[in-house]
């Protein structure tokens, strides 16, 4: 979970540090792949895309605390009835 956003902001610097040292071919496919970036970065904020990540996280928590709290309960009423 940390490892992902941590990678992608040390990959990012890396790659202006790229761009603005190199004016070759490699600082030149560092800036493609950064309007690359922002390009996504923008879609996803039309699309609400964080918040429709969010609202799936959530329901598949709820969902799964859910289905742990009946498996619980099945085993309760399984050793009180014994």
């Amino acid at each position: 979970v940390i490892g992902g956003p941590f990678l992608a902001i040390v990959t990012g610097l890396g790659g202006k540090y790229i761009a603005d040292r190199n004016q070759g071919p490699i600082g030149d496919s560092a800036i493609a792949l950064g309007k690359i970036a922002a390009a996504a970065g923008k879609k996803a904020k039309e699309e609400h895309l964080f918040s429709k990540l969010k609202d799936s996280a959530h329901s598949l928590f709820s969902k799964l605390k859910d289905s742990v709290r009946s498996l619980f309960s099945k085993k309760e009423q399984g050793a009180t009835s014994k």
